[in-house]
């Protein structure tokens, strides 16, 4: 069975489709696929448990922060309650894998290697070294992380330790970046010398066939066709996909594909 985290806070029809493919198309390549859907919507949206296996609600504690929070009380339900999960895979609402053979590829990868993490670089090109690892989407080796502890990270921690290197590059702390450095700080701590550089970048299976996530204007890219990765929010894109694809697996999927009009699409809270 495989772990799958989707992290949501408006885009909720994205949830909804996404869990009837997952449900639908992966569950059968992995004999089975438990749902954790971590959720920081307004109650005014009205979102109720659909098809994920756990539903955990948490305050909005803002975008960047709060992604953070999603991200670390997803992976640590797994890491406290689904003991028997090798592998999880975490995607943002909006970030949808739709062919499992990919996946399955990188799974491969990291048995074969024993690599317990997999991650695009965020920023810069695949001749680069890492620049921030997605959060988006990314697939952790839970058995490591419980040894590690990479997750759940303090994000307020990285805040306030790097506040100034921050301050002097015109940047702001995101999440991508503070994966990386605790991700890197593990080894580090763990290792003497060059064994910690060593381990850390032999661990780590790069998930380079989605770089350059953002091109040399930071201009992002959103979707990778061949590769079965959309990240666009753009709803009539995603709908035709699904029209190629004939992904109608539920009553959201149906009505995003058969809809002429889509604007009432992800359109809670606006």
């Amino acid at each position: 069975m495989l772990g799958w985290i989707i992290y949501s806070h408006s885009y909720l029809d994205d949830v909804r489709i996404y869990q009837e493919i997952l449900k639908k198309v992966f569950a059968k390549e992995f004999e089975g696929i438990y749902i954790l859907h971590s959720y920081n919507g307004e109650k005014k949206y009205g979102y109720q448990k659909y098809l994920e296996d756990k539903l955990i609600k948490l305050p909005n504690s803002g975008h960047i922060k709060g992604c953070a929070s999603q991200i670390n009380s997803g992976v640590n339900y797994f890491n406290e309650h689904q003991k028997r999960i090798k592998y999880v895979v975490v995607t943002a609402a909006d970030t949808w894998l739709l062919y499992p053979e990919f996946i399955k590829d990188i799974i491969v990868d990291l048995d074969y290697n024993k690599q317990v993490l997999a991650a695009s670089s965020w920023m810069g090109n695949a001749y680069e070294l890492p620049r921030g690892l997605s959060t988006d989407f990314f697939i952790i080796n839970m058995e490591w992380n419980r040894k590690s502890r990479l997750f759940p990270f303090d994000f307020d921690e990285y805040v306030v330790k790097l506040k100034d290197i921050h301050y002097l590059n015109w940047a702001v702390p995101i999440v991508e970046t503070a994966l990386q450095y605790y991700y890197q700080k593990y080894f580090a701590e763990t290792f003497d010398g060059l064994e910690a550089m060593y381990q850390a970048q032999n661990k780590f299976r790069r998930i380079i066939e989605r770089e350059p996530v953002h091109n040399e204007r930071s201009l992002r890219k959103e979707n990778w066709e061949h590769l079965g990765l959309y990240t666009t929010n753009n709803p009539y894109e995603k709908q035709k996909t699904l029209q190629k694809l004939n992904y109608d697996f539920g009553y959201y999927s149906h009505k995003l594909i058969t809809s002429q009009d889509l604007s009432y699409y992800n359109n809670v809270g606006k």
